[in-house]
């Protein structure tokens, strides 16, 4: 035996006190003290180093049976055995409600020398399996409650489905989806039961489904979020971005999911407006540079796919450093922003204007039937951005050079497309300006070849 067993005799017949240590002794792996009383035991019994105690029920002072009272009220006890004597049935029974775990029969014939190790190490082990069990429920208890505590102060929505019914919700879940409580979901206090997909809007709901279907099949799957969009008739949107995740596991018995959901309304709205400051000219709201060559590039393919004309029209002003030089900065961004929202009345909703940069546009035309018709886009720009501008240092007037190519006529590419137009729109400059300038023709305002 690999551990010493300490055990406590209380026993005021001597010699079988002595009789039982010794047949103990012998068998090994056994220490055991004698207490000659029921008050000698109890203060031997507190001082805590037994493993087990055997107590003989007729002592001096008290019984055995008052002295597995007194330890039992400590609350911390050793496993206790009552030594009782020949077929006393009744006092073992009412020593096992009293706390023993266990009784030894005191037969004439001594067989419980030979059975006492062997009982006192069952009630040890039982003793220390019903220990750990305890210290189990301890720790699950303890788990469930510091769960549910976090469940419960979790910002995120968290929810227990079972054959896709709320079994449970917390209060974040309830604020996310605009319900008052969990009975409303239910079918009870009058209300129609609701699953959670009732709350996705209709194009999004197969999707969800087949999430929660696949979920199911897992369990244990670490959870992936997936977008989806939720109804909410209270805000002014009628709407809200939610990321979902599920988990599956069995609960009750039955096939259940935990569904972790959290509003990202606010978070997409960052990036889309992050995504905008990042494509967007900030003076004119126009699309920057960036942005412009993406929607260019865009259009040539559809143009490459569909077989139609697109032309690129490259606006830079006139006269425009004069402004700046004379009226000041704040005087030329007003040109600026004026001349941007000429620009764009200009032209169609599906055509493109941006700002490249100082007193630089683009005009994208998508398709177009034929050259002249982006010759008579370009001479309404002339007019339109040529007429006077009114900023707060008085009226001023600006002109513009226009250059223009075309797709596929000489270039097969965004970037020639957009070389080949500012190419045009130096020529108009140095032409006189004022004017436009197609790429690939010979005359002025039906141009001249570069």
């Amino acid at each position: 035996m690999e551990k010493i067993v300490r055990v406590l005799y209380i026993e005021d017949d001597e010699n079988l006190g002595k009789l039982l240590q010794r047949n103990l002794v012998r068998r090994g792996g056994f220490v055991v003290d004698l207490a000659g009383s029921g008050e000698e035991g109890i203060g031997m019994v507190a001082m805590g180093k037994y493993d087990a105690i055997l107590i003989d029920q007729n002592l001096p002072g008290c019984t055995g049976t008052d002295v597995i009272k007194s330890a039992v009220g400590k609350k911390v006890f050793p496993p206790m055995i009552m030594v009782t004597s020949d077929n006393n049935a009744k006092v073992a029974v009412e020593a096992m409600k009293n706390g023993a775990a266990d009784f030894l029969n005191k037969d004439s014939e001594l067989r419980y020398l030979e059975l006492a190790p062997d009982i006192i190490l069952r009630a040890i082990e039982n003793r220390r399996v019903l220990n750990e069990r305890e210290e189990m429920e301890i720790r699950l208890k303890e788990n469930e409650e510091r769960y549910r505590t976090l469940v419960e102060l979790s910002p995120d929505g968290i929810g227990l489905l079972s054959n896709e019914r709320f079994e449970l919700l917390n209060p974040s879940g309830l604020r996310l989806l605009n319900i008052q409580s969990l009975q409303s979901l239910q079918g009870v206090e009058g209300f129609p039961e609701k699953h959670f997909q009732d709350f996705i809007v209709p194009e999004d709901r197969a999707r969800f489904v087949s999430m929660m279907r696949e979920v199911n099949s897992t369990p244990g799957r670490i959870p992936a979020w997936e977008e989806f969009t939720v109804i909410r008739k209270d805000l002014p949107e009628g709407k809200i971005a939610v990321e979902v995740a599920g988990i599956g596991f069995q609960w009750g018995g039955r096939k259940s999911v935990q569904i972790m959901f959290r509003d990202i309304s606010d978070r997409k709205a960052q990036i889309a407006k992050l995504k905008y400051q990042a494509l967007t000219d900030p003076l004119t709201q126009l699309p920057n540079r960036t942005l412009f060559s993406d929607r260019l590039a865009s259009t040539v393919k559809e143009a490459w796919r569909y077989k139609h004309l697109v032309a690129v029209l490259f606006v830079d002003l006139d006269q425009f450093k004069e402004i700046n030089d004379t009226l000041g900065h704040d005087a030329g961004d007003a040109v600026l922003v004026e001349v941007a929202k000429r620009i764009q009345t200009s032209v169609r909703g599906s055509d493109t204007v941006g700002r490249m940069g100082g007193d630089e546009f683009c005009v994208l035309l998508t398709i177009i039937n034929d050259k002249p018709n982006a010759g008579m886009v370009a001479e309404k720009l002339l007019s339109e951005i040529s007429a006077p501008i009114l900023t707060h240092k008085g009226k001023c007037q600006v002109g513009a050079s226009i250059g223009v190519s075309f797709y596929p006529s000489f270039a097969n590419d965004p970037q020639t497309l957009l070389t080949q137009a500012d190419a045009a729109m130096y020529q108009a400059k140095r032409n006189g300006r004022n004017r436009v300038i197609f790429y690939e023709t010979e005359k002025e305002t039906s141009g001249a070849h570069l």
